[in-house]
C-alpha cells in the first residue's frame, strides 16, 4: 500500500464527503451566526457562515441554513 492509498482511504473522523448539518441562525449584536449540533461530539458550535466548516473538536461538516432565526422575537 502506498502513501497515496493511505491518504485516499476514508477515515471515520475525517470523511472525504463531510456530513451536512442544519444550522439555526442566531443574531447577536447585529451579526448573524449559525448554531449547529456537532455530529462528532454532540456539542453546539457557532460559525459565522454556511458551507464547509471545521468545528473546534476537529469535526468537518457542511453547514446548511434553516429559515427561523433563534434569539429573535417574532
Amino acid at each position: 500500500m502506498t502513501h497515496r492509498d493511505l491518504l485516499d482511504q476514508e477515515h471515520p473522523m475525517h470523511p472525504q464527503h463531510p456530513t451536512e448539518v442544519s444550522g439555526t441562525p442566531l443574531v447577536t449584536a447585529g451579526r448573524q451566526q449559525m448554531l449547529v449540533h456537532c455530529p462528532r461530539c454532540d456539542a453546539v458550535h457557532r460559525h459565522l457562515g454556511i458551507g464547509a466548516r471545521r468545528g473546534p473538536c476537529g469535526a468537518r461538516y457542511v453547514v446548511a441554513s434553516r429559515e427561523d432565526p433563534a434569539g429573535v422575537a417574532p
